[in-house]
């Protein structure tokens, strides 16, 4: 009898968030490939490569189209991270978070992990912070992601809400 550990599936919109989650969660991460999923008996697998290495080569595969050589999923002992490739995974309607929710499924929203892009202008063109700043500006994300997360699950509401409340807050601190 195969005895299987519940994992959390984590769907990233593209492999460079997928990437950036698998460093920011407890690993360590291997990346796996479709003949991954139904392995050859008989093999014993080697120690693991460390989640560093694991970031850096999924780093250097995911350029461009998947092929059976690439990673296409990175997984540890809790978690599952695959992606999509391009604006494929995104919700049709606001109400969708809190379905998803309702299925136990942790969601992260838009707004939230691509915020990477206005992040990038404002600190650069808007704010003329150097490059060094900017990357401390987008290292953020994960932090404010996990911030969401644990306001979701601490009210008992979903991720979208967390990130709306979250935002709100922010903007009323800022009016002050």
């Amino acid at each position: 009898m195969v005895s299987r550990v519940p994992k959390t599936l984590v769907i990233a919109e593209k492999p460079s968030v997928g990437r950036d989650l698998a460093g920011a969660l407890d690993g360590p991460f291997q990346r796996r490939k479709l003949e991954d999923i139904k392995p050859k008996r008989g093999k014993k697998k080697a120690e693991g490569p460390t989640n560093e290495e694991v970031v850096e080569a999924a780093k250097s595969t995911t350029k461009s189209r998947s092929t059976r050589e690439e990673a296409v999923f990175l997984e540890s002992d809790e978690y599952v991270i695959t992606w999509a490739v391009g604006h494929l995974v995104q919700l049709a309607e606001p109400e969708d978070a809190d379905r998803l929710a309702e299925r136990g499924i942790l969601y992260a929203p838009d707004y939230v992990v691509n915020a990477g892009g206005m992040i990038h202008l404002a600190s650069l063109e808007l704010l003329g912070e150097d490059v060094a700043a900017r990357d401390e500006r987008l290292r953020g994300i994960g932090d404010t992601l996990a911030e969401v997360f644990a306001l979701a699950e601490r009210r008992g509401i979903s991720t979208a809400a967390a990130a709306d409340a979250i935002v709100e807050e922010r903007l009323a601190a800022g009016r002050t």
